[in-house]
């Protein structure tokens, strides 16, 4: 690595082309395979929650900002790239309550973001405006969502909880305008592996516990759960 701070997401197109994000606003990204990594300037001094690449040049970032200026607001920083992380354009998320913690999108115009309060929220117009979905919380507390990806156009996996409360799993079969949400575990997931149209995995836990998975292969509607 050609930095020194911690690293912490990673997201790969192939196996060459892809982008490692951590601390203090550190992007690094590499065309060769792990030859040669390039410092990319994310335009912020914050931890990067996040981070996605639909191709190899439009991709997105999650941070937060804690220490506003008169001009800013606390709350969830959104970074956008265009050109591959050359240059990173901020916006804020619109409700300063809020921090997420995953971003995802399925083309250009839509994508999804989710975080603390059991909150997915939609976008159909590349980011300029976000609205809630119908994120069933029923069971589960408004606790938190880390992670989220889809299979296709219309299936789709989130996940999250808190520790020692529960561990949830979300599934969408509309493209992430309803999301189904059911509690599996003690403790909470972090990341998901979809592996084929009926099988998915969920993966979590904590440090007292150890590992938990949860795995379906029915598309969500049954779960297997185990430590």
């Amino acid at each position: 690595s050609p930095v020194s701070e911690d690293l912490k997401n990673c997201y790969f197109l192939n196996s060459g082309t892809g982008w490692i994000s951590g601390n203090s606003g550190t992007i690094i990204h590499i065309t060769n395979g792990g030859n040669n990594w390039t410092i990319q300037n994310s335009g912020t001094f914050n931890n990067i929650e996040d981070l996605f690449f639909l191709n190899d040049r439009l991709g997105w970032a999650l941070t937060y900002e804690v220490f506003p200026d008169s001009t800013q607001f606390p709350g969830t920083q959104i970074i956008k790239t265009t050109n591959g992380g050359n240059n990173w354009v901020s916006t804020m998320f619109s409700d300063t309550n809020m921090f997420m913690k995953s971003v995802y999108f399925l083309d250009s115009l839509t994508g999804f973001l989710g975080g603390i309060g059991a909150s997915i929220v939609i976008t159909t117009n590349g980011g300029i405006d976000w609205t809630y979905t119908d994120t069933d919380s029923s069971l589960i507390f408004t606790l938190p969502v880390f992670k989220i990806k889809f299979y296709d156009e219309n299936i789709g996996y989130a996940c999250g909880g808190f520790r020692d409360i529960a561990g949830i799993a979300w599934v969408t079969y509309n493209g992430g305008l309803n999301w189904t949400g059911t509690t599996l575990a003690p403790e909470p997931f972090f990341d998901i592996a979809i592996l084929d149209k009926e099988n998915t995995i969920c993966a979590g836990g904590d440090l007292e516990y150890g590992s938990n998975i949860a795995r379906t292969s029915n598309q969500g509607l049954n779960w297997f759960y185990d430590t």
